[in-house]
């Protein structure tokens, strides 16, 4: 899947799984629905984490490209920190 051991690749895979995976539960709920639920933000971070656990252990353990695996975990508390700010800003002022 990925030859190259680079920090910058896990962060970009990580980024466009996330924008993937929140488009596609985004509309599947949207249909469902027919609107977007009001926690979806918050679960979809716990989804979002639980995935990205999985994938960093997938990338430590079973590939041995640790700096996939770093990459993946930088994108994670970037993500973590952006949705904190998120909920701090917007719900819980």
């Amino acid at each position: 899947m990925f030859k190259q051991d680079k920090v910058y690749i896990g962060v970009a895979f990580t980024f466009i799984l996330v924008a993937v995976l929140y488009a596609v539960t985004f509309f599947i709920l949207r249909i469902v629905y027919k609107e977007a639920m009001p926690e979806f933000e918050e679960k979809f971070t716990y989804i979002v984490l639980g995935i990205n656990a999985l994938l960093m252990r997938y990338f430590f353990v079973n590939r041995k490209q640790e700096k996939i695996g770093m990459g993946i975990l930088l994108a994670t508390f970037i993500g973590l920190f952006l949705a904190l700010a998120y909920l701090y800003n917007h719900i819980w002022r």
